[in-house]
């Protein structure tokens, strides 16, 4: 190395060791005016989002009138008065009881609320417990239910489940799993409202009691129910009583052995002109008390087995 560059090169050390400082110094003087131009802005921008945040929440809370737990679901009521249900944890949640007969009716914690409830609706994620007798019973404001993600696969009573809703106009089943019910007893009796009923998708293989299913629905015109499977239905009692409006009748197959009382099962079908009884077997029937009681056209027109057997067993079907 010549003497030039000897010379030279603790001047370029020098140079770069400013050069590093002048960097370090303008790193310093960019974060500082970051920190004193930028944090506040950050900071009103924090307290704007948790302003908003907080507005958003008590515009909520205001909206909700009240709320609560049953089994492992919430549930709120809005000041529209709508009963919305879902799971506890955001994904899966039970509701109904757990039970040994339909005799054990449900008792949610918003039933102090039932008289104003217009509209239920149940999120994804709910399922039901093997009794959901009465969960419904008595709302006399509900118009409409959302059922379409309410899991009942599992559920094996269901006796009054919607009965007494007078206001209810409309009732989805599709996607109504029935297939585990063994008893629906007066699950839509006093849907007075109701003007009409698809239950071609409930499977009621395993049913055994239908008694009053259908009773007090006096708007209801027609009704379909040859898609019934009614082979272990021994109770039928009632089923149609006080059917005013409705004009026809798909009556299903009733074959089973067991059956033996068809008491007040069309009483009250006034507008009834017409009915297909061959389905119905009465071999083993021994009470048939108030069967056609004001169904005067049904009557009329009653196959005489049913005569023979009303006298043979006096019973006073007409009255």
């Amino acid at each position: 190395m010549d003497v030039a560059s000897m010379q030279a090169s603790p001047k370029l050390n020098l140079i770069a060791r400013r050069a590093v400082a002048l960097l370090v110094l303008i790193s310093l003087v960019a974060s500082f005016l970051t920190i004193s131009v930028f944090a506040p802005m950050l900071v009103f921008a924090d307290d704007a989002i948790s302003e908003e945040s907080s507005a958003s929440q008590e515009r909520r809370d205001a909206s909700i009138k009240a709320s609560g737990k049953y089994g492992t679901c919430l549930w709120q009521i809005d000041i529209d008065n709508k009963l919305t249900i879902y799971p506890e944890t955001g994904l899966v949640g039970k509701i109904g009881e757990y039970a040994e007969s339909s005799a054990v009716r449900c008792s949610p914690t918003w039933s102090k609320y039932k008289d104003t409830i217009a509209a239920i609706e149940i999120l994804p994620g709910v399922t039901a417990r093997n009794s959901l007798s009465g969960l419904f019973n008595k709302y006399p404001a509900l118009e409409s239910i959302n059922l379409s993600f309410l899991d009942t696969s599992d559920t094996k009573y269901m006796a009054d489940m919607f009965c007494d809703c007078p206001s209810l106009t409309s009732l989805d089943l599709s996607s109504f799993d029935t297939s585990s019910a063994i008893t629906m007893e007066d699950m839509f009796r006093g849907c007075s409202s109701l003007t009409s009923l698809d239950l071609s998708p409930l499977d009621t293989s395993n049913v055994t009691r239908m008694g009053g299913m259908f009773s007090d629905c006096s708007s209801l015109t027609s009704l379909g129910l040859s898609c019934f499977s009614t082979s272990k239905v021994w109770e039928v009692e009632s089923m149609f009583r006080d059917c005013s409006s409705l004009t026809s009748l798909d009556l299903p197959v009733f074959d089973n052995s067991d059956l033996r009382k068809l008491n007040n099962m069309f009483s009250g079908c006034s507008s009834l002109t017409s009915l297909d009884l061959s389905g119905l077997s009465t071999s083993n029937v021994h009470s048939m008390q108030g069967m056609f009681s004001q169904a005067w056209m049904v009557l009329l027109k009653t196959p005489y087995r049913f005569l023979y057997a009303a006298a043979r067993h006096r019973a006073e079907f007409y009255t």
